[in-house]
């Protein structure tokens, strides 16, 4: 009896392993003609495959609400239409729209992010960029660590301990508004997504690295660079001479290395000028100082990055910029998970002192939101030179 129960216990675990394998051999059966039928329904461009990244998808999107009516029937049909996207039309349909209003989801809002990072500066050398599902995030921070003493015998040990403190990351509003043409968006070729996405990108970014490098934590900004330093790393060069030069450069390498930051992450931050000045330097022999391994893309043996949003009209002078020398590891981007984009074809806005209405100048308006805020782990992985007048 037992032999038959062990029989019929063996056939049917042999039965339901040719059915787990059958349903398997199912599975990829539907795979392979799931993305048959995806590729037979994908729009040809010129004969070849059209790939397309996730910054023209959120154009497209934009295209879509604005071209729809700014409702989701209206963005659906028309996706579907122009560019017979599964994908577009998936996100539109799980999205909420009130009043031409959007909410992106994370898949394009991190991928419209990769397209801002060659754009800027900061958020290019960021390493850290953390998800925010709520408005502020709470980073336990050791400020004092404990210390030993060499004491004699029968001497009482000194008292010794740690200290803490909280890093804290608020939640930022950030807007762009950008004028569109509506003669430009009633093309509807791949050109005129490109260009949708390169005016919302340069909006968001020209916004994000003024204030991740000089921002002051007022009047609901983030706090940048230039705020955080610690006010012992900010330093004035002695002159404009090369050996003044190399020795303030050298200064701030020390003061990196002072405070036990690990320098292997450590970059430059100048000015346009700047960097001209420091090309053109050169020696008492008449030979370029920094040229040969600026070439390179290094300045004092660190990489150095340019950024047009480090004033130089700075001091009563209005002829002062300032030199930034950050450990990039410290840095953090804390982000809300959506990006909110509105249109609108009957907005009013402000053009330096001028109202404009879209509706007049047959315009589309164009707003997108994000939440974010910056910080660095610790002030003192950053120097900042300031008083700089080298080429002015």
């Amino acid at each position: 009896m037992e032999e038959l129960v062990k029989a019929v216990e063996n056939e049917l675990k042999e039965l339901k392993e040719k059915i787990e394998l059958k349903n398997k051999e199912v599975d990829e059966l539907k795979e392979k003609i799931y993305r048959m039928e995806a590729e037979l329904k994908r729009p040809a461009l010129e004969g070849k495959e059209e790939k397309v990244d996730g910054s023209i998808m959120v154009a497209r999107l934009v295209k879509s609400l604005i071209n729809g009516g700014g409702t989701v029937e209206g963005a659906v049909r028309y996706a579907e239409k122009a560019y017979g996207d599964g994908m577009l039309i998936k996100a539109l349909n799980e999205g909420s729209s009130t009043a031409g209003g959007y909410l992106v989801f994370p898949k394009y809002v991190r991928d419209m992010i990769e397209y801002l990072r060659p754009k800027t500066i900061i958020r290019r050398l960021t390493k850290r960029i953390i998800p925010m599902n709520t408005n502020q995030i709470i980073y336990p921070k050791q400020t004092g660590g404990a210390t030993g003493y060499y004491i004699g015998e029968g001497s009482d040990i000194p008292e010794t301990g740690l200290s803490f403190g909280q890093l804290v990351l608020t939640a930022k509003k950030m807007a762009a508004l950008c004028p569109i043409s509506n003669d430009l968006l009633r093309d509807a070729s791949l050109s005129v997504d490109e260009i949708v996405r390169d005016e919302l990108a340069k909006a968001m970014a020209e916004t994000e690295e003024r204030y991740f490098l000089r921002g002051d934590g007022t009047n609901y900004t983030p706090k940048g660079l230039r705020y955080w330093v610690d006010s012992s790393n900010v330093i004035q060069p002695t002159g404009s001479s090369y050996t003044d030069v190399i020795n303030t450069l050298g200064r701030a390498e020390y003061l990196l290395r002072k405070a036990y930051v690990n320098t292997s992450s450590a970059v430059w931050i100048i000015s346009p000028r700047t960097e001209f000045f420091l090309k053109t330097l050169v020696n008492s022999m008449g030979n370029y100082v920094f040229r040969e391994e600026m070439l390179q893309g290094k300045l004092h043996g660190y990489p150095y990055y340019v950024s047009h949003f480090i004033p130089e009209n700075l001091g009563t002078g209005e002829n002062e910029t300032e030199i930034y020398f950050v450990a990039t590891d410290e840095l953090i981007i804390a982000e809300n998970e959506a990006l909110t984009i509105d249109v609108s074809k009957e907005a009013t806005y402000k053009s330096g002192t001028n109202l404009i209405s879209a509706y007049s100048v047959d315009q589309t308006i164009v707003r997108v939101i994000m939440r974010h805020d910056f910080a660095v782990k610790h002030e003192k992985a950053i120097v900042v030179i300031d008083q700089v007048t080298w080429g002015a």
